[in-house]
């Protein structure tokens, strides 16, 4: 009866070892398994972060540059802005002493640049001051022609007889941005 009695609880151990063994590995995988979901989830965090941290980086960059980027588009001649650009042009020639007329304004949309022609008149050292003055403008510019030219003036008198210099001038604007 002793033998039996130490089989049944030999029996019951290898049972009970067995049902250890079996949670043990059920725990085991459930674990793993678990850890493999959170990592994969902090991974993704992880990345969600930098993310937010180049987000946050670019809005700041953004911000910074706002003042830069307002000058920048200042350089630009839009179609809103044609007509300030065109009355600049015409201001330079009051601030250079000439008399400035636009007689024309070619949009190409195409090319992205806008054509204009004018002519400025005066006595010579104002005239070249107005094309160093078109030269220094804060504008992607091109001198497609330029013609110089003398005439009389309706001024003058016989005793005191001048000439007038004509500059007829074709400028192409190429910071020029059509909607």
């Amino acid at each position: 009866m002793q033998i039996k009695k130490n089989i049944l609880l030999f029996c019951i151990a290898i049972a009970l070892f067995c049902v250890g063994g079996l949670g043990y590995f059920f725990m085991y995988f459930t674990i793993t398994s678990v850890v493999e979901e959170t990592s994969t989830i902090l991974a993704e965090v992880d990345k969600a972060e930098e993310k937010n941290q180049e987000l946050v980086t670019l809005k700041k960059t953004i911000s910074t540059s706002e003042e830069d980027r307002q000058t920048l588009s200042s350089y630009f001649v839009t179609d809103d802005t044609i007509v300030i650009f065109l009355e600049n042009l015409e201001a330079l020639g009051a601030t250079s002493g000439t008399d400035v007329k636009i007689s024309s304004v070619i949009q190409n949309t195409e090319d992205k640049k806008l054509s204009v022609a004018l002519s400025s008149v005066g006595d010579f050292g104002n005239v070249f001051r107005f094309l160093q003055l078109i030269e220094q403008v804060p504008y992607a510019t091109e001198v497609k022609t330029l013609s110089l030219a003398t005439r009389d003036d309706p001024a003058s008198t016989p005793e005191n007889p001048s000439k007038l210099w004509e500059a007829d001038i074709q400028i192409e604007l190429t910071s020029y941005v059509s909607k």
